[in-house]
């Protein structure tokens, strides 16, 4: 800031008419002070119960949660093909980038990739598309950290 900067107000007695409340801070207004208060975006209540606050299950779901547990009293057969309906297009990415990284490996695209390359490009691309889904990232990497262990890519 520079040194000649000074707050200005619409003036002194609209200072000395600020209400405070029993905490010490100031309650400011703007058709009193004659000043224009930043808009925050934020819209907050000046009470609230513990009524209107809710519960932590009112609003600690996520989309994706709520298709986790949806389909849980389902057979097997069922909650298979609601999986490929409510992820359609995480499938449809998988099965393309799988269909894109055999065409490169069978015909040879570089040369200096081997078969574990296209296998780690396409676990990581299964890492990422089970992350985007809202998968634990500590198990997923876990899982793929296993997976090119018992391919011996790893070692």
């Amino acid at each position: 800031m520079s040194d000649n900067f000074k707050p200005t107000f619409a003036s002194k007695e609209s200072l000395d008419e600020q209400e405070f409340d029993p905490s010490g801070s100031a309650t400011y207004s703007s058709e009193e002070s004659g000043m224009e208060l930043p808009e925050t975006g934020t819209k907050m209540k000046q009470e609230a119960s513990a009524e209107s606050r809710g519960s932590v299950q009112d609003y600690n779901y996520t989309p994706s949660k709520e298709r986790e547990g949806a389909h849980r009293d389902l057979p097997m057969s069922e909650r298979v093909r609601f999986f490929f309906i409510d992820y359609l297009y995480s499938v449809i990415f998988l099965i393309v980038v799988s269909l894109v990284i055999l065409i490169m490996g069978g015909l040879g695209a570089v040369d200096d990739f081997t078969w574990k390359s296209y296998v780690t490009m396409e676990l990581t691309c299964v890492a990422l598309v089970l992350m985007l889904n809202n998968q634990p990232p500590d198990l997923v990497m876990t899982l793929i950290s296993i997976l090119l262990l018992l391919a011996k890519i790893v070692t």
